[in-house]
């Protein structure tokens, strides 16, 4: 007899807000953030014995207020191109408790168009599964699209 409990868990955080950066020095450019958004979570529990379901689903899912920040640094390797370096604060209150949670990020960053004021930055996080995206307009806006 096998018994297997399968477990999903899902959690998706969608935030947005200014961006604050010195750009005093061509080579170094630090910045912080302070974002405000949403937080989205699902889960659900299969219990098995044989491959056999023995029991239905049970999930539950659950949004609420995000609140977080972000500080770091851009560090300029070519015209065009640079490495961010950056730690990310984020509060949510799911399920009626608060979590906080603090992630360190290291990023590409291509800059386009006159004076490098559009950039792209592709986002890697250093736990498997995670990584986001990450579109800045010339006013320095931040958007923060769903992590995975």
């Amino acid at each position: 007899m096998t018994t297997q409990v399968h477990a999903s868990i899902h959690i998706y955080n969608f935030t947005t807000g200014p961006q604050f950066a010195y750009s005093g020095n061509h080579t170094f450019q630090p910045f912080v953030r302070a974002l405000a958004g949403g937080a989205f979570s699902g889960m659900a529990i299969n219990v098995l014995l044989n491959n056999v379901p023995q029991t239905g689903e049970v999930s539950d899912t659950d949004t609420s207020f995000a609140l977080g920040g972000s500080a770091g640094t851009d560090i300029r390797f070519a015209k065009y191109f640079a490495v961010r370096v950056a730690a990310d604060y984020l509060r949510t209150y799911l399920f009626n408790e608060g979590q906080n949670n603090l992630r360190g990020t290291v990023s590409l960053v291509y800059r386009w168009g006159r004076g490098g004021v559009n950039e792209f930055v592709f986002t890697s996080n250093p736990l498997p599964g995670r990584g986001r995206f990450e579109v800045k307009d010339p006013a320095r806006i931040t958007l923060l699209f769903p992590e995975k």
